[in-house]
């Protein structure tokens, strides 16, 4: 049976980490003063940092990153077959930079990225998948992040970002300006606040990548 759920579905991530957020935005500061219906400068901080978050709030229902950047992907074990294969996260999969494994020595080993391994890029989540004639390593992992690899995902620069992405996370800014009293950018406390409108939703749906739940 778990053979058969690797073969259909895949091995999924354990942990994620970014290499570092983007410095810039999906929309423009602009763009965002308009949906707040306000052009006062010195509520540019305040717009810059709930439109930060209105993006993380779109990124984690989606389970999409929006802007190219890189990113840690670990897993704790190996495909059970050589059918098998690594589903990864975050879509729109540009690179794979590394892909290595640690054993219970403590001893890293990388895998050829051009010999042994192919990217499937054209299904969403992308699959990391064995080269033919070759089988996943055998023998003990370390308990700890055993299998790493590094990628380069997201759709681009904010121009190459879909519009309906970016009316969602405006959509969402303008929902997180207008209740900003009750609003705690990093305090998931507030989550009615920070909760996506049924708007926002909507337009994120087409986007969603529904296998990563």
């Amino acid at each position: 049976m778990t053979q058969k759920m690797d073969c259909h579905f895949g091995v999924r991530h354990i942990y994620t980490e970014s290499a570092g957020l983007p410095e810039e935005t999906i929309v423009s500061l602009q763009e965002a003063r308009v949906q707040c219906s306000t052009d006062l400068v010195e509520e540019d901080d305040d717009i810059l940092r709930k439109l930060r978050a209105a993006t993380e709030d779109a990124e984690e229902y989606t389970a999409r990153k929006f802007l190219t950047q890189k990113c840690t992907i670990v897993w704790d074990r190996w495909p059970d077959s050589s059918r098998g294969f690594f589903r990864v996260p975050f879509g729109r999969l540009k690179n794979l930079d590394l892909l290595e494994y640690t054993t219970a020595d403590g001893v890293s080993h990388q895998l050829h990225l051009v010999t042994q391994i192919l990217i499937n890029k054209y299904i969403e989540p992308a699959r990391i998948v064995l080269a033919k004639g070759f089988s996943w390593p055998s023998g003990e992992l370390s308990p700890v992040a055993p299998i790493k690899a590094v990628i380069e995902c997201g759709y681009g620069q904010p121009e190459d970002v879909p519009a309906g992405i970016k009316e969602a996370v405006l959509l969402h800014l303008g929902h997180m300006y207008a209740h900003r009293e009750s609003v705690v950018v990093g305090d998931r406390s507030s989550v009615d606040s920070r909760e996506l409108a049924m708007g926002s939703k909507h337009l994120l749906n087409k986007f969603r990548l529904w296998s990563s739940f």
